[in-house]
Protein backbone atom coordinates (compact mmCIF):
# COMPACT_ATOMS: atom_id res chain seq x y z
CA UNK A 1 0.00 0.00 0.00
CA UNK A 2 1.71 3.36 -0.99
CA UNK A 3 -0.71 5.79 -0.36
CA UNK A 4 -2.60 5.80 2.76
CA UNK A 5 -3.11 9.90 2.57
CA UNK A 6 -4.86 9.50 -0.15
CA UNK A 7 -6.91 6.16 1.42
CA UNK A 8 -7.48 8.40 4.17
CA UNK A 9 -8.81 11.51 2.24
CA UNK A 10 -11.58 9.70 -0.32
CA UNK A 11 -14.18 8.82 2.57
CA UNK A 12 -14.59 5.14 2.02
CA UNK A 13 -17.45 3.16 3.46
CA UNK A 14 -16.19 0.68 5.88
CA UNK A 15 -17.40 -2.69 4.41
CA UNK A 16 -18.90 -3.32 7.54
CA UNK A 17 -21.03 -0.80 7.62
CA UNK A 18 -21.94 -1.39 3.94
CA UNK A 19 -21.79 -4.92 3.22
CA UNK A 20 -21.90 -7.14 6.64
CA UNK A 21 -24.94 -9.22 5.73
CA UNK A 22 -23.63 -10.72 2.64
CA UNK A 23 -21.64 -13.83 2.23
CA UNK A 24 -18.51 -12.53 1.78
CA UNK A 25 -16.20 -14.39 -0.86
CA UNK A 26 -12.38 -14.15 -2.01
CA UNK A 27 -11.44 -13.22 -5.10
CA UNK A 28 -7.93 -12.42 -6.43
CA UNK A 29 -5.93 -11.17 -9.22
CA UNK A 30 -2.09 -10.26 -10.19
CA UNK A 31 -0.34 -7.50 -11.36
CA UNK A 32 3.25 -7.09 -12.33
CA UNK A 33 5.37 -4.66 -10.29
CA UNK A 34 7.32 -3.57 -13.95
CA UNK A 35 5.65 -3.77 -17.42
CA UNK A 36 6.98 -5.92 -20.53
CA UNK A 37 9.53 -3.26 -21.09
CA UNK A 38 10.30 -2.47 -17.71
CA UNK A 39 8.40 0.15 -16.38
CA UNK A 40 8.20 0.96 -13.23
CA UNK A 41 4.29 0.74 -12.17
CA UNK A 42 4.43 1.79 -8.85
CA UNK A 43 1.80 4.89 -9.70
CA UNK A 44 -1.09 2.58 -11.66
CA UNK A 45 -0.88 0.35 -8.37
CA UNK A 46 -1.22 3.15 -6.28
CA UNK A 47 -4.23 4.21 -8.29
CA UNK A 48 -5.76 0.68 -8.26
CA UNK A 49 -5.38 0.18 -4.28
CA UNK A 50 -7.28 3.30 -3.85
CA UNK A 51 -10.01 2.79 -6.52
CA UNK A 52 -10.66 -0.53 -5.04
CA UNK A 53 -10.36 0.29 -1.38
CA UNK A 54 -13.18 2.64 -2.36
CA UNK A 55 -15.15 0.53 -4.44
CA UNK A 56 -14.95 -2.52 -2.14
CA UNK A 57 -13.82 -1.51 1.02
CA UNK A 58 -10.32 -3.22 1.27
CA UNK A 59 -7.83 -4.82 -0.36
CA UNK A 60 -5.11 -7.17 0.67
CA UNK A 61 -1.45 -6.86 -0.90
CA UNK A 62 1.13 -9.58 -1.39
CA UNK A 63 4.31 -9.42 -3.06
CA UNK A 64 5.00 -12.46 -4.95
CA UNK A 65 7.29 -13.96 -7.56
CA UNK A 66 6.42 -15.98 -10.39
CA UNK A 67 7.83 -17.80 -13.68
CA UNK A 68 6.13 -18.92 -16.64
CA UNK A 69 6.54 -19.54 -20.23
CA UNK A 70 6.04 -16.94 -22.45
CA UNK A 71 4.95 -16.94 -26.56
CA UNK A 72 8.11 -17.82 -27.52
CA UNK A 73 8.29 -20.79 -24.89
CA UNK A 74 11.20 -19.15 -23.13
CA UNK A 75 10.91 -19.15 -19.25
CA UNK A 76 9.65 -14.99 -17.91
CA UNK A 77 10.44 -14.48 -14.02
CA UNK A 78 8.91 -11.77 -12.84
CA UNK A 79 7.76 -9.92 -9.43
CA UNK A 80 4.22 -9.21 -9.22
CA UNK A 81 1.45 -8.15 -6.46
CA UNK A 82 -1.41 -10.46 -6.05
CA UNK A 83 -4.51 -8.65 -4.61
CA UNK A 84 -7.48 -10.38 -2.83
CA UNK A 85 -10.71 -8.27 -2.11
CA UNK A 86 -13.66 -9.91 0.16
CA UNK A 87 -16.86 -9.40 -1.90
CA UNK A 88 -20.38 -10.35 -2.25
CA UNK A 89 -20.75 -12.45 -5.03
CA UNK A 90 -23.26 -10.23 -6.71
CA UNK A 91 -19.94 -7.99 -7.43
CA UNK A 92 -17.49 -9.99 -8.58
CA UNK A 93 -18.12 -8.71 -12.38
CA UNK A 94 -17.48 -5.61 -10.84
CA UNK A 95 -14.22 -6.74 -9.56
CA UNK A 96 -12.82 -8.45 -12.80
CA UNK A 97 -13.71 -5.46 -14.49
CA UNK A 98 -11.38 -3.25 -12.67
CA UNK A 99 -8.60 -5.67 -12.42
CA UNK A 100 -8.84 -5.69 -16.61
CA UNK A 101 -8.38 -2.63 -16.98
CA UNK A 102 -5.60 -2.26 -15.15
CA UNK A 103 -3.85 -5.24 -16.24
CA UNK A 104 -4.39 -3.17 -20.41
CA UNK A 105 -2.72 -0.39 -18.02
CA UNK A 106 -0.07 -1.96 -17.19
CA UNK A 107 0.07 -3.06 -20.99
CA UNK A 108 -0.09 -7.04 -20.46
CA UNK A 109 -1.46 -9.87 -22.75
CA UNK A 110 -2.91 -11.73 -20.40
CA UNK A 111 -4.87 -11.91 -16.74
CA UNK A 112 -4.24 -14.22 -14.06
CA UNK A 113 -7.26 -13.86 -11.72
CA UNK A 114 -8.85 -16.83 -9.35
CA UNK A 115 -12.90 -16.07 -8.66
CA UNK A 116 -15.26 -16.94 -6.31
CA UNK A 117 -15.39 -20.35 -6.79
CA UNK A 118 -11.97 -20.90 -6.39
CA UNK A 119 -11.51 -21.30 -9.94
CA UNK A 120 -8.53 -19.92 -11.80
CA UNK A 121 -8.37 -18.51 -15.08
CA UNK A 122 -6.36 -16.76 -17.60
CA UNK A 123 -8.27 -14.08 -19.13
CA UNK A 124 -6.38 -13.19 -22.85
CA UNK A 125 -6.38 -9.40 -23.11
Amino acid sequence: MRDLQSIKEMNAKPVAQTEAKERLYEISFVLPVKDNQGADLSALHTSMQVEAVKAFGGITVMLQHGLWINAKGMPVMDKSERYTVAIPRRRQAELIDLAIRYARLAKQDALYIVDVDHEARIITL
